[in-house]
């Protein structure tokens, strides 16, 4: 049944591209970041965002809406890197195993370009932030609530095949996503939807806490501060951020404590050492060739020659 729901929403979505390429860049997010064909057994491995692309590029040629591309220093520095990228691509160790990632990148970098060019008015950003907050906040109300019922005892992760599928990833996504719930609550009227994103904010940041990343636990610390500095209200802001933080932290289980206790102490943790030396190694190949390595470095050859470890 869910097979048949999604596919009629898509053919929806690619049939009012065609006039309207802005719906298309909301299909296309939807798609991407949501991955809600993932969770279906006949789309699963369906092109269903190419098939979106695929729309928006006809609708850009049929179309009466508005499209052009602003010329900023944002839009440059992005038009500039992408073409860095591909300079570099030659270049790579491997250029046969960055070309996979460089043809992602370069998807995505173009539909960014794309977006830029459609999305004109405050109703189009609305739309795409509603969008974006339905899409992971799918994962944080299923993953609060999992964490809740679970008491904190078992990861939560993301859907299989996509870029948020890992524990880490998904937290990060978690963690970004709650200032732009924070942004709806501020600009909607209904007092529901206040008290809904209320809950959805406490449970996607459960979720990001179930996750069990500690760099998940650095990220929300440094995410709640930044909402704290900006709040016109800093004293009620301040109290609810400090008692939901600590009840958050009193819920989850000693394994999860535990877990996060080891961030002072990371020169002893395996996780982390690896990281840094990862980091090291980057930096080396980084000073050794003006071109870089290219998107596929981490191997044990490139470890061996750049690696301190």
């Amino acid at each position: 049944m869910r097979d048949v729901v999604l596919a009629i929403a898509i053919i929806y979505c690619l049939v009012r591209t065609l006039p309207h390429p802005w719906i298309g860049i909301m299909g296309w997010t939807w798609l991407s970041v949501m991955n809600p064909h993932k969770q279906t057994w006949r789309l699963a491995s369906m092109p269903v965002a190419a098939a979106m692309a695929i729309a928006i590029a006809i609708g850009l040629v049929v179309t009466r809406d508005k499209r052009s591309l602003p010329v900023s220093r944002e839009t440059v520095t992005l038009f500039l890197f992408m073409l860095w990228m591909s300079i570099t691509l030659p270049f790579s160790f491997d250029t046969d195993a960055s070309m996979d990632m460089w043809s992602k990148v370069m998807k995505i970098d173009l539909m960014v370009l794309v977006a830029l060019a459609v999305l004109h008015t405050r109703h189009h950003i609305m739309v795409l932030v509603w969008v974006l907050v339905g899409s992971i906040g799918f994962y944080g109300f299923k993953g609060g609530l999992f964490t809740i019922v679970n008491g904190g005892n078992y990861k939560v992760w993301g859907p299989d095949g996509t870029f948020i599928s890992g524990n880490n990833e998904l937290a990060l996504a978690l963690v970004m996503v709650i200032p732009l719930m924070r942004f709806l609550q501020l600009n909607v009227d209904s007092r529901r939807l206040k008290h809904g994103l209320t809950v959805l904010m406490v449970l996607t940041a459960a979720a990001a806490f179930g996750s069990h990343s500690r760099g998940a636990l650095l990220a929300i610390a440094a995410m709640a501060l930044v909402m704290w500095w900006h709040s016109e209200r800093k004293g009620a802001m301040g109290a609810v951020l400090i008692v939901l933080g600590i009840g958050l932290v009193a819920f989850m289980p000693d394994a999860w404590t535990s877990r996060m206790n080891t961030i002072g102490e990371y020169k002893d943790d395996a996780s982390a050492a690896g990281r840094i030396n990862a980091w090291w190694m980057a930096w080396n190949v980084a000073r050794d060739r003006f071109f870089g390595g290219g998107f596929e470095i981490y191997n044990n050859v490139m470890f061996a020659q750049y690696a301190p470890d």
